[in-house]
């Protein structure tokens, strides 16, 4: 059943050992590894998949993401079965049941062509209210659904936003619904995919957050 989910999430899966070689992935990360099935990535390392031109590359990012260096929607190519693609990859170190490292564990997001600047969504300062714009029928979020939007684009888990906002992981869960709605996304997943789309992103800077809701 997880399996199922995480793969309706459109999100690309992977975990590594310290020596930098797979011990999971999900069915998205092996199509583009161009496998077919994810347990043949078990034991490989990049090296030997499509993207092996750039393995340095991204071992030089796992070795920071070992050093506690976490990496959260940080631009990059990538080489995979069909084509090229741009995209945004989040990584954190794999710990065990006794929250020793074992490894890296990530995600990325396919942005190929999407827009990474402002192009829509704006704030009414007199409501405190960010709306959407047009290609969401002038929908609007409130100060919460900003800050859960937020540290959602920045890769927090349900559990983090909620020891951080200081609300339940159901109540969260409630307002990542709410923006699924808004943001007409068919999934967790696909809020973020649609914020690069229309160029939302730039709501994580805390510049302009700051100056509205204080």
């Amino acid at each position: 059943m997880k399996d199922i989910i995480l793969d309706q999430l459109n999100l690309y899966i992977w975990a590594k050992d310290k020596n930098f070689r797979y011990v999971y992935c999900n069915e998205h990360y092996a199509m583009a590894a161009g496998l077919d099935s994810p347990h043949q990535i078990i034991g490989k390392s990049d090296t030997q998949l499509p993207w092996r031109k750039l393995a340095e590359l991204f071992k030089v990012g796992d070795y920071d993401v070992l050093n506690v260096q976490t990496r959260i929607n940080t631009p990059e190519v990538s080489d995979t079965i069909n084509d090229v693609k741009e995209i945004l990859v989040t990584e954190n170190q794999l710990l065990n049941s006794s929250n020793k490292c074992i490894g890296v564990v990530g995600t990325f997001v396919d942005i190929t062509g999407k827009q990474l600047v402002s192009k829509t969504g704006h704030f009414d300062i007199s409501s405190k209210r960010y709306y959407l714009g047009e290609d969401f029928g002038n929908e609007y979020l409130t100060h919460r659904e900003v800050e859960v939007f937020r540290k959602l684009l920045l890769g927090y888990t349900a559990k983090q936003m909620g020891e951080v906002l200081n609300i339940s992981a159901k109540t969260i869960e409630s307002y990542i619904d709410n923006l699924r709605r808004k943001l007409q996304a068919k999934n967790k997943g696909e809020i973020i995919a649609t914020a690069i789309q229309f160029g939302l992103t730039h709501i994580i800077h805390l510049n302009w957050y700051n100056d509205v809701y204080n």
